[in-house]
């Protein structure tokens, strides 16, 4: 998994009392085959982009700080996967990337599994999954 980290966003007391996180843009996962990220699914959002709209998933990818600033995942398998289950917002959620697959029109297709987790998962549970993905992919 690349880049998926906390950032420790910079935080910053502008008047009062009152505390403020400076808030980030999300970042795109730009995985190599074999690679594989999970979070809690935050929805989808649509973008644009070189070549006109589209919809990425996003993730809320826990670490041990916390979160790491949302991460986008974007390619129309995992789009329809989500789509055509009944995946609510806060479900733990596992993308694997296989690869780039050339469909029969010649354009490229990213190849991914989407899982779901089967009932209720902890904090503590996903950050120890995430702690063991990280460690898969140091190897």
């Amino acid at each position: 998994m690349k880049d998926t980290q906390n950032t420790d966003a910079p935080v910053e007391v502008r008047s009062g009392d009152i505390q403020w996180n400076k808030l980030e843009p999300p970042k795109s996962w730009k995985p190599e085959p074999g690679d594989e990220i999970a979070g809690y699914y935050l929805g989808t959002s649509t973008r644009d982009g070189v070549y006109g709209q589209y919809n990425v998933v996003m993730l809320a990818v826990p670490d041990d700080k916390g979160f790491s600033r949302p991460v986008m995942i974007s390619g129309i398998q995992v789009i329809q996967a989500i789509d055509g289950s009944s995946t609510k917002p806060g479900a733990f959620i596992s993308v694997t990337f296989s690869g780039i697959e050339v469909t029969a029109n010649g354009h490229n297709m990213k190849v991914m599994d989407v899982y779901e987790a089967s009932g209720s998962i902890t904090f503590e549970q996903a950050q120890k999954y995430m702690a063991s993905i990280m460690k898969e992919d140091a190897n």
